[in-house]
This record gives C-alpha cells, structure tokens and sequence, in this order.
C-alpha cells in the first residue's frame, strides 16, 4: 500500500508502507513521516496510520485542530484503508493505493458492507477474478487440484454453485474440441480429486452435479455483486460515502479478467462480459457520490467520469458528468474542453450536434467565466 500526496508546487510524494512498520505519523512536524510543513491547518501531529494485521487504517483521536475527512466523511477514531481512499488533512489530500489481497477481501469496503457478509466464519475463500486462489481455513490449496482441468472443473463449478450442471455440460466444458475416448471416466478421476481438496461431500448429485462450499464461502465476483447491490442502495439512501467505498470495494475485484487462463472457453467469455457490465455502473454511482459530497472528493469525481468516457466514448451523460465534476473543481476552462471534444467527436463520427441537454449545460458553463 502507498499514500500520495502533493505539495504547493506539484510535486508528488509518495510513500510506501512497509509490513514491518507498525505506525506512520501525519503533521507538520519534520519528524513525522508524512511531513506537511507548509500546510498551516495541519496541527503538528495531526494523524496517524496504523498497521492491523495485513491492512493499514487511519486514526484521529480528536487531537488535531481541524480534524481529519476520509472520503469527505469526518473521521472520529479510525477507519480501514482501502484502493482509492482520499484522506483529507488541512489543505492537503492523501490518496492511498493498493489493490486488495484475498486474505482482506471481505473487509476492503466498509462496515456497512461488512455487515452483510461475515468473514470471521468462512472457512473458504475462492478468487475467480485475475489468477485462481481457493483458500481453505487460511491455507492456499489451489496447487492440489488436477492440473489445469481440474481448476477449469473447480472455476466453472464455482460460478455454478446455487445450481445444479449436468455431467454432459461438465464433458463439454472439460474437453471442448477433443474428447477422450472414456471422458465419465476422466470426469470422475477429476471430481474425486476435487473431493479429496475440499471434503468428501462437497460435490453433491451423480447426474447432475453441484458445488456445496458452505453457505459461508466467500467468492470474489459473489462478494462484488453484494457490494454493487450496497452502492446503489447506498446511494439512493443519500449515503454519498458508503455508497463510494462499496463501489470502490466492488470495483477492486472487477479490476483484473475473470479466469484469464482458460480466455478461449465460451462460458468464460459470458461470464467475463456480465461482469464488465457493472463497471460503469459502479463507476457512474462513485462519479455522482462525489459530486454530492463535493470538497476533496472532487478528483475522485473527475477520475471515475474519465474512466466512464474510456468505456463509453459516445455517451453524452458521461461528458455532462465530467463537464460538472471539472466545473465543481472551479476549472470551468476544462469542463469547456470536454464539451468541445464531445462535440467534435459527434460531428466527425456520426455527422449530429450534442443533445440539447448538453448544449444547456455547456451554455450554463459559458455564463460562468
């Protein structure tokens, strides 16, 4: 995990938090780590990040003059950093990156998304986006499936797990050009394997065939669509900084390919598009929570609307988005620019004006220099 920040000139700083640290001061003294001298509104020491267990949190124990915002939220005691966070201290803003392993997945939102899904009793953990991990009470056990059959069989029965696939499907799946010549015979060597890493009653059914992790596994793309489901709730509740870290949460798993090993499977491809499909939503409830909350969360607004315009260059409710998140930030300028590269890019490509939406809020803009 690093924290950067900026200083009066522009130029960044960044700091990496060891795993043998256990704490790293904030405030303007020279001897703390993070040392903001040049901001007045930063008491001496103002803050402090903490090391606990694998994550690192934010404290402020009400000692600094003007307090401590994590996400525009007002900080009282601490809280759990994740990817993305923005911690506000003075005038100044510390943006922290990392991306989340398997052994904090289900803590990388906040609390209220941790309320729903408690960790504390999952003996298995499954990671389905980016490279395969299956975690079995703290021990990674992945190696010990059959190859890579065996994790294909592992993978796809795991996306399938609230149901029941037929053997034939299975066959499919396994040998998708060449079968062998007994494949229920290889279907079974790979099924008793699968049953000697995970226990003997984890695969129920002889026809059809289901997965049975326990109804307290936690698996990535699971855990992402709990979280999405969290934003937007989050988010029509008015709760402009929950519904944030629970997008932000969702968005830390969808970040890397589902199952990138096995790219050519079809239902690979399937899967992997119903998942994308939710980045921009998740990235359209951060943009507009950031504009409600407004103040240091303002990058993040400008960031998540950039982000929407890489995924859908045509749509114009993501130019308005980035218009508004640029004019929030006081650069009007920018926000004109915007405009004017929409425009251009409407006229070049399909030969029709921005909508009349756009051209009121562009107009609104104009009367604002």
């Amino acid at each position: 995990m690093r924290v950067h920040w900026l200083d009066p000139d522009g130029e960044e700083h960044a700091l990496e938090l060891s795993s043998s640290a256990e704490a790293v001061t904030i405030g303007r003294r020279e001897t703390n780590e993070i040392s903001l001298p040049w901001d007045e509104q930063v008491s001496r020491v103002h803050a402090q990040l903490e090391r606990v267990g694998a994550d690192w949190t934010v404290r402020d124990d009400g000692l600094s003059r003007n307090g401590t915002w994590v996400n525009g939220e007002r900080l009282h005691g601490s809280r759990r950093l994740v990817d993305g966070d923005t911690v506000k201290v003075g005038r100044t803003l510390l943006v922290v990156r990392d991306r989340p392993q398997l052994d904090s997945l289900l803590t990388v939102g906040a609390t209220d998304v941790a309320e729903a899904m408690d960790r504390a009793s999952a003996r298995v953990e499954v990671k389905l986006c980016g490279p395969l991990v299956l975690q079995i009470d703290g021990s990674r056990r992945e190696v010990e499936l059959s190859g890579r059959k065996g994790r294909r069989l592992f993978a796809y029965l795991v996306s399938r797990r609230n149901q029941a696939v037929r053997r034939e499907q299975i066959i499919d799946v396994l040998w998708p050009r060449d079968r062998p010549a007994s494949p229920e015979e290889g279907l079974n060597v790979h099924i008793t394997r699968l049953r000697t890493v995970l226990g003997r009653n984890a695969i129920v059914g002889r026809s059809d065939v289901r997965l049975e992790l326990g109804e307290d596994a936690v698996v990535d793309v699971e855990a992402a669509a709990a979280w999405q489901e969290q934003a937007q709730r989050r988010f029509a509740e008015g709760d402009f900084a929950g519904a944030i870290r629970a997008a932000r949460a969702a968005l830390a798993v969808l970040q890397e390919d589902f199952m990138p090993e096995f790219d050519d499977d079809e239902w690979v491809r399937e899967i992997r598009l119903e998942l994308q499909d939710a980045v921009p939503q998740l990235l359209e409830i951060e943009a507009e929570a950031a504009l409600a909350l407004g103040g240091g969360e303002l990058p993040l607004a400008e960031a998540a609307s950039s982000a929407l315009l890489a995924l859908r260059p045509y749509r114009e409710s993501d130019y308005r988005l980035l218009m508004r998140a640029h004019a929030a930030s006081g650069n009007v300028a920018e926000a004109l620019l915007v405009y004017e590269r929409l425009r251009t890019r409407l006229m070049d490509d399909l030969g029709v004006p921005p909508a009349l939406e756009t051209r009121a809020l562009y107009e609104q803009l104009i009367g604002q220099q």
